[in-house]
């Protein structure tokens, strides 16, 4: 299974500052060490908007894209399920590429979303595409359900044991004989009781016609066979026959209604076998659209979250990093290391405002760089947490912080409350040194 991480990380916001940075990743993680394969993603301008709808587009996308990866999911498994009952190959695509060719070559859709349209109305948008996928899937998954349904009973009707199936497919008219008297019926036999039939069958009744029985078919358990009877004494035929443990089988043949079963048997086949096609084609074509939904769902989301963390202007270089399998957790350890110094500058000054207000500092967690999707769903979450911060001389709260593992929100927010903590702290010392 392949993974593949959107990442952002914290540079100066000028193109060279960028350039430096991303030049800094591709050789740490790809010329000293091939811990992975990367590729810069280049974010559209979108529309920033306030920070209270950052916020709540924060809280929001987490779950948005984890609902359009089960989407995905679920169109990639019906796609593989019906080409593997069929012994077929399928090689699904995103805009005639593989997901990697996709991923690698990401460029922002500005014909169905807009940059310049609020983030919350093009999140809404999204979903709605991919919403609407979802109920397709279901009605035309429905469908063809049905339809496999109704071409299952007919199966088992044509293939089913001697004992139940429908007999229209083995009895022909040359099988049949009747007169104003006598009749011919059809016997359920099972195997090895053949030869007891065959010996006994003339003895069942008095009516019934010496050397008449005839096999017409076998399967691996039964045998049905025909005898034929006196009209009057079938029903005691019957009776008898069902004593010595055989299965008088009623069966009257309709060469109009055969024929027409068998047209409609045909028609539902070909019916089902043009859904299928079809349904497959559908799929294929919805996977790539869910697909590109999501991605840019993800790229939102990342971009939302470094607005967050870096703040304004947007001071980070974005990128799509493919890890190595087996160097994953080295590939964390390097980018920890490489591009931590944003993080413990946060630590510091968190640790600052903690000498005013009970922060608990030394459980909170940090890493300096943001990954926020990957292909297996092996997301690192988001850990969200509230605290209100009460400044002195100040009445209630003067404002609530978030901030997560990733990082603290509004990084030059804090350090203008630590500068007025310090000054109010300061105010307060000289105060009391005056009164006393």
């Amino acid at each position: 299974m392949v993974n593949f991480w959107f990442v952002s990380l914290s540079s100066g916001p000028d193109d060279e500052d960028k350039n430096r940075t991303w030049d800094l990743l591709e050789q740490k993680t790809t010329s000293e060490n091939k811990y992975s394969i990367n590729e810069r993603l280049q974010l559209p301008n979108l529309r920033v908007g306030t920070l209270d709808t950052l916020m709540a587009l924060s809280d929001d996308l987490g779950k948005t894209a984890g609902q359009m990866e089960a989407i995905v999911a679920k169109l990639k498994r019906q796609v593989t399920d019906m080409a593997q009952a069929d012994g077929e190959k399928v090689n699904l695509t995103v805009e005639g590429s593989s997901l990697e060719g996709y991923l690698f070559s990401f460029a922002w859709d500005e014909a169905k979303y807009p940059s310049n349209r609020p983030l919350k109305d093009t999140v809404e948008k999204i979903q709605d595409t991919v919403g609407k996928l979802e109920d397709d899937m279901k009605v035309k998954l429905g469908e063809y359900n049905q339809l496999k349904v109704l071409l299952s009973a007919a199966a088992r009707k044509a293939t089913g044991s001697l004992a139940v199936r429908d007999l229209s497919s083995v009895v022909k008219k040359e099988h049949i004989f009747t007169s104003d008297f006598m009749m011919t019926t059809f016997v359920v036999v099972p195997i090895f009781r053949l030869k007891e039939w065959e010996t006994s069958y003339e003895r069942l009744n008095d009516f019934v016609l010496p050397r008449s029985s005839r096999v017409i078919q076998q399967d691996n358990e039964y045998a049905l066979a025909s005898v034929i009877v006196f009209a009057k004494e079938l029903d005691n035929f019957k009776a008898e026959a069902r004593t010595k443990g055989f299965q008088v089988r009623d069966f009257q043949l309709d060469e109009e209604e055969q024929a027409r079963s068998s047209e409609e048997l045909e028609k539902s086949k070909a019916e089902a076998g043009t859904k299928r096609i079809h349904l497959m084609e559908w799929c294929q074509t919805a996977y790539g659209e869910a697909v590109s939904a999501w991605i840019h769902i993800c790229v939102i989301r990342l971009f939302v979250e470094s607005i967050l963390r870096y703040g304004l202007p947007p001071s980070f270089v974005a990128g799509i990093v493919q890890p190595e399998e087996k160097k994953i957790k080295k590939l964390q350890q390097l980018l920890e290391a490489t591009f931590g110094d944003a993080s413990e500058l946060v630590l510091r000054l968190l640790q600052m405002i903690a000498v005013a207000f009970p922060l608990d500092v030394g459980r909170m967690k940090w890493r300096p760089w943001a990954s926020l999707w990957s292909a297996s769903a092996d997301v690192f979450l988001l850990l969200l947490m509230l605290c209100r911060l009460q400044m002195p001389g100040n009445q209630g709260s003067i404002m609530m912080l978030k901030h997560k593992v990733l990082g603290v929100v509004w990084c030059r927010t804090l350090k203008t409350l630590c500068l007025r903590t310090i000054q109010n702290q300061c105010q307060t010392t000289q105060q009391a040194s005056c009164a006393a």
